[in-house]
């Protein structure tokens, strides 16, 4: 009886290992974001949040910061890696300050690509009122 338990405990344990191995998910956003009504007295900027949606939570992967100085756009790229069961279900928060506007949005990156282990996406974020 001992050894039919030791035996199902180690079928267990191999399995759970197999079904249960964390693996490196990584995560590449590309883009232009276009600020049309700048303000010379402020500074016009995006800032954009990757995040990783969890069944408990939001994991946070991380943030750049691009200013646009004498342009109407700027290119951005942000990547990251997330260490975890399964395939990452990445998003961005975007953040403008585009003359007097100030925008938020959530973006669903899986709308602008295959949500596979090692993911490319390509966005254009619009930070004006129009």
């Amino acid at each position: 009886m001992i050894y039919i338990s030791s035996i199902i405990f180690i079928i267990v344990l191999i399995i759970q290992s197999v079904l249960c191995t964390p693996f490196e998910n990584n995560v590449i956003v590309k883009g232009k974001a276009f600020c049309y009504n700048r303000n010379k007295q402020k500074s016009n900027h995006v800032k954009i949040i990757l995040m990783d949606k969890e069944v408990f939570g939001n994991h946070y992967i991380g943030e750049e910061i691009y200013y646009f100085l004498d342009d109407i756009e700027v290119d951005f790229s942000i990547a990251g890696r997330a260490r975890e069961v399964s395939s990452l279900d990445p998003f961005v928060i975007f953040e403008c300050l585009c003359g007097h506007v100030k925008k938020t949005k959530e973006v669903k990156l899986y709308e602008y690509g295959q949500n596979t282990k090692n993911s490319l996406y390509n966005i254009n974020i619009n930070c004006s009122n129009y």
